[in-house]
């Protein structure tokens, strides 16, 4: 079985999520990093952060990306990617506290996400 592969990004300006090519344009470096950009309604040239879908559903089907805060076992947790020898999506606050989608995922709910939702979570990056 294949993991579909999905991104979004965050406007600032518009102070919503962009997943639509019609309101972001994502792009893949030399170095294969990831970028997306879009134009304000200003007409400026923005920056926008990219999150990546994890593959994984929570507990009424939505998808969950990074970036995404959760619900789970009585707590309120972002997910995060883990960048180090064996890379990995992690259940964080200040400290990773589950390092596979299998122990979360089905049982969470997606409750918002950091950057439209920062009150939720102090500790978010």
């Amino acid at each position: 079985m294949s993991r579909v592969i999905k991104f979004r990004a965050w406007d600032e300006a518009r102070k919503k999520m962009q997943k639509s090519p019609k309101f972001v344009s994502f792009k893949i470096n030399s170095q294969g990093e990831m970028s997306a950009e879009n134009y304000t309604p200003s007409y400026k040239l923005q920056q926008m952060p990219v999150m990546q879908f994890t593959g994984l559903l929570d507990a009424n089907g939505v998808d969950v990306y990074e970036g995404d805060l959760i619900d789970w076992m009585g707590g309120t947790f972002y997910i995060k990617w883990e960048d180090s020898d064996s890379s990995f999506f992690a259940v964080r606050t200040d400290e990773v506290i589950a390092e596979s989608g299998q122990e979360w995922a089905g049982s969470c709910v997606v409750i918002g996400n950091i950057y439209q939702n920062k009150e939720l979570l102090s500790c978010a990056d």
